[in-house]
């Protein structure tokens, strides 16, 4: 469930990254995070 988990999260985050054409702090307005909290999970899932 924890790798299920990774891939949404993963999916997610890359779509709204995609929506807002790179912009974090729109991507992160999108998944109703704060910018400082996309940051983190960008680095932690290897994707910055």
């Amino acid at each position: 469930m924890d790798a299920a988990l990774l891939e949404l999260e993963t999916r997610m985050i890359r779509e709204a990254m995609a929506q807002s054409g790179g912009n974090q702090s729109e991507a992160a307005r999108v998944l109703g995070i704060s910018r400082v909290g996309l940051i983190k999970k960008l680095t932690r899932l290897g994707l910055r």
